[in-house]
């Protein structure tokens, strides 16, 4: 188990989840947690192609809209894991495949600066 957690939020929308997820395939980095609210069954078995279980996991049926979301996926991967950092990634976003390093430079940068960041 690492100690950052990214928390990849969907629902439906198979062919943007399936670009962003591609950059967040880093498990040597961070574990991957898919929360999933699909109700389409191509979205639904989406999450079945990735070999999550060896870095993170897969929660489905999360409902409530994206605000719920993120509260369920922080209150789950805080409750039941030893992570120093969790990041939230919904299906949307598109990331550089180098994205990790630089905004873990980011907390370095607020503490090099004197803050103590708590979210980047």
């Amino acid at each position: 188990m690492n100690k950052v957690a990214i928390a990849f939020l969907t629902r439906d929308k198979v062919e943007l989840s399936k670009r962003t997820i591609e950059s967040l395939l880093q498990p040597d980095k961070f574990d991957l947690w898919w929360y999933d609210g699909s109700t389409t069954s191509a979205a639904q078995q989406l999450p079945f192609e990735y070999h999550l279980n060896q870095a993170g996991g897969w929660r489905s049926n999360v409902g409530g809209g994206p605000d719920a979301a993120v509260a369920f996926a922080l209150t789950d991967l805080l409750k039941h894991y030893d992570y120093t950092h969790i990041g939230i990634c919904e299906n949307d976003v598109l990331l550089h495949p180098d994205w990790f390093g630089s905004t873990f430079q980011l907390f370095d940068r607020g503490a090099d600066e004197g803050l103590d960041v708590g979210a980047v």
